[in-house]
């Protein structure tokens, strides 16, 4: 029996670190010293390997920002606590959208309805079977 909690080698982290850095299998692994004609298919074989593609995963959901930091970003950004965009240059300035955040707030939590009018001005619905 395979034990997928064994540790990976450094090797196989390292080009983990790579693969998430551009999510792009030959790059990866020319970063890590595979051979350029023949990286992409290794870096294939190395992330279908269990305990590589369990770190993998571990450090995608680790990396992913949860519906709650959304949210809390967000409602900071609605409130102004927090600028909506960050422009830098040769002067550097934050912006604040309020309304944008609010918005995006407000379908969050589905609190705006579409709402369609339709006028019908004549309708006749027939069963031709009785006819």
């Amino acid at each position: 029996m395979y034990n997928t909690h064994m540790a990976i080698s450094a090797k196989y982290s390292k080009l983990i670190d790579e693969y998430l850095l551009c999510f792009n299998a030959q790059k990866a692994g020319e970063a890590v010293g595979y051979k350029p004609e023949y990286a992409r298919q290794t870096v294939y074989k190395v992330l279908q390997k269990p305990e590589v593609k369990e770190e993998l995963n571990k450090r995608l959901a680790a990396s992913r920002v949860s519906e709650g930091e959304i949210i809390a970003r967000l409602e900071a950004m609605a409130s102004g606590e927090l600028p909506t965009k960050v422009v830098k240059g040769s002067h550097s300035r934050e912006e604040y959208d309020t309304e944008s955040a609010t918005e995006k707030l407000g379908k969050i939590y589905a609190m705006f309805k579409d709402r369609i009018d339709i006028e019908i001005q004549h309708l006749n619905i027939t069963d031709d079977e009785d006819a």
